[in-house]
């Protein structure tokens, strides 16, 4: 597999970034945070998806809505596109649906409704087994991150042997070793646990044999239940029957005793209302023998007395007038207002004789008309009292002729009553009464005894069922412990075979890991051979990985060569193991080979001599390295910068002055 094209849209600082891969070295180089490590991250997410532990939330750019990395491979001669959509919705970024695909040679795969079919699709492309994890199995053949060539030959023996054998499988052998302990353990324990209940076999036999005789106890005497219970409900269902009937009897009887007491208790009552009637009726006959007479009405004698009362002040205001003249009189002088003549004391004298005369007689006349007031007065009082009791009597008179009435309807009901009891007698119902208690009785006891068979039987049925589930238990059980017994004897030989079979993968795993150690010494020789300029060194992989140098015969430890056998080493060391992994894995040779950051550690002697190496692989078509250091630009055959311009990662290509094409 080899890459042909990148591209990055809203994606961590990249608006919209398009990097296109040819064979030969490309070089990525900028400063740290600039994007670099962005289109690294692109191609495992593009390829593996959620596998990279990635935070799509951190994938996508901030304040963008949607994104999507989309990277071209060439596989076999054929191109393909693989599409890897990101939305955002509300505070969660989720793949988009709309922008997840594959593509080969330019037309989409059949529609991917699910991310873990299109995962399985990725991998059938690439032609990944089914059964590892990718993007480790990625890392081993095609990416080796920061700090890693380097790490691989500065490892203490211990832990590089530990991290190749984990790269080559090899600690499959260690943990089987280990796990058929555990599987071991358990068929003793599953072995021992057995044996304990198979023990218990003729217990639960006895047990079994006890419950099925009780059993058959239980039945008959459910069924003596059952045949009781029916002889119980045949003679209620006849009580029942003959009950009714009595019952009914009883009520009619009943009925009518009651019905007649009932007319005759209202004849009693209409009785003694007849008889109540009839002495108001004389009582009212009495009061009304004398009716009273008005001479004069009411109304008249009110005029009368409003007529008087107006006299009466007529008068008082002609005295009040003619008092005033006698005062104004007295104080007169000069011509009389009235004759015109002089004033003199004896025309004063005579006026005033005039004007007392006058009050005289007005005061006679108001003596008499106050006399008549009073008289008018009595005789409306009077009046008034007699209308009062024409009144009453006229009320008394409505109201006798109501009371007759009542007592002619009396008179007549106490007839229709009296008619319709003639001929009807009561009737003695004690013995019948008596019967029908006797019945309930009889019927109280019947459903007593109904309800206790009934509870009975639910009892009995209870202890059948729970009787029948144990006994069905137990013969399940006691199978089960015969073919467990039967077992016993085929564990004690499978505990005995894993045991010799446990030593033999101790043996088998130093077998295979000599093998794997010798295809690892071939291969480190082929590249280190590829790779390495002509020297006085040899080197050697010895049985813990270690990479020893030798010249002349002598040993060096690979820590003390100089910077440009040291890359050279480490790098042919990694492409090794890049090599035994994918063989391992079964999967095709890489043509691809990423490096992130690869001078990490590096002293200026051994970052120099990298390029020089690099260009020396011959092997693997495309290599792509990301690095902040300008001296593995020399060994670029495409050379790109990026760079960071508010916040946004810029592209720029650098055109080589005399580009190197790869033999």
């Amino acid at each position: 597999m080899k890459l042909k094209e990148i591209e990055l849209y809203n994606i961590r600082s990249h608006e919209s970034s398009t990097l296109r891969f040819d064979n030969g070295i490309t070089v990525l180089s900028g400063r740290t945070g600039s994007g670099k490590s962005s289109f690294l991250i692109g191609i495992e997410y593009a390829l593996f998806g959620a596998d990279t532990n990635l935070n799509t939330s951190a994938l996508l750019r901030r304040n963008s809505g949607e994104g999507y990395v989309k990277l071209t491979l060439e596989d076999c001669g054929r191109d393909y596109e693989i599409m890897r959509g990101l939305i955002k919705k509300g505070k969660s970024v989720l793949v988009n649906p709309d922008k997840l695909w594959i593509k080969e040679a330019g037309s989409k795969m059949p529609l991917i409704a699910r991310t873990a079919e299109f995962n399985e699709r990725v991998l059938q492309l690439l032609k990944y087994p089914v059964d590892i994890k990718p993007k480790e199995l990625f890392e081993v053949t095609s990416y080796a991150k920061q700090d890693e060539i380097r790490k691989l030959i500065e490892l203490t023996a211990e832990n590089r042997q530990r991290y190749i054998d984990r790269i080559l499988q090899l600690s499959k052998y260690q943990l089987t070793w280990g796990n058929m302990k555990e599987l071991i353990n358990e068929l003793r324990n599953d072995l021992s646990e057995l044996k304990g209940r198979t023990g218990d076999i003729e217990l639960i036999e006895r047990e079994l044999k006890d419950k099925e005789q009780e059993l058959v106890k239980r039945d008959s005497e459910f069924k003596n239940c059952e045949s009781a219970l029916k002889t119980v409900n045949e003679k209620l269902n006849e009580l029942i029957v003959k009950l009714r009937e009595r019952s009914k009897l009883l009520e009619s009887v009943e009925a009518q005793n009651k019905k007649l007491e009932l007319k005759r208790s209202m004849i009693e009552n209409l009785e003694r209302d007849k008889d109540g009637l009839s002495g108001e009726i004389k009582i009212l006959n009495n009061e009304l023998k004398n009716k009273p007479v008005i001479k004069l009405s009411v109304e008249e004698l009110v005029s009368k007395k409003s007529s008087l009362e107006q006299s009466i002040i007529h008068k008082k205001e002609l005295i009040n007038d003619v008092n005033n003249e006698l005062i104004k009189l007295s104080g007169l002088k000069g011509n009389c207002p009235l004759c015109k003549q002089a004033v003199s004391a004896s025309h004063k004298k005579e006026v005033e004789s005039e004007f007392k005369s006058r009050l005289k007689i007005f005061d006679d006349e108001l003596k008499k008309i106050d006399g008549e007031l009073r008289l008018v007065k009595d005789s409306l009082l009077k009046a008034q009292a007699d209308k009062r009791l024409i009144d009453d009597f006229n009320v008394k008179e409505r109201l006798l002729i109501e009371k007759n009435k009542a007592l002619n309807s009396i008179i007549d009901k106490i007839k229709a009553l009296n008619d319709e009891i003639k001929g009807i007698k009561l009737v003695d119902n004690s013995s019948l009464r008596s019967e029908v208690e006797l019945l309930l009785s009889d019927e109280k006891s019947l459903l007593s005894s109904q309800t206790g068979l009934k509870e009975r039987g639910s009892m009995i049925s209870e202890i059948i069922s729970g009787l029948k589930s144990f006994i069905n238990d137990r013969r399940a059980n006691l199978l089960k412990l015969k073919e467990d017994k039967a077992m016993v004897d085929k564990l004690e030989a499978q505990v005995n075979l894993l045991n010799r079979l446990r030593g033999d993968i101790r043996n088998i795993r130093e077998v295979v890991r000599n093998k794997f150690l010798e295809d690892f010494r071939q291969e480190f020789q082929s590249k280190y051979e590829e790779i390495r300029e002509e020297d006085d060194y040899t080197v050697e992989i010895m049985t813990d990985y270690e990479p020893i140098a030798y010249s002349n015969g002598v040993e060096t430890p690979v820590t003390n060569l100089s910077g440009g056998e040291k890359t050279s080493v480490a790098l042919a060391y990694r492409l090794a193991l890049s090599e035994i992994a994918a063989r391992l894995s079964d999967v095709e040779q890489s043509e691809l080979l990423i490096l992130d950051e690869p001078t990490t550690g590096f002293d200026r002697n051994d970052i120099k001599a990298l390029p020089k190496a690099l260009r020396n692989i011959k092997t693997i078509p495309q290599i792509i390295i990301v690095s902040h250091d300008d001296e593995l630009k020399e060994a670029a055959d495409h050379n790109y910068e990026i760079s960071k311009t508010k916040g946004v990662s810029i592209i720029k290509k650098i055109l080589m002055d005399n580009e190197r094409l790869r033999d």
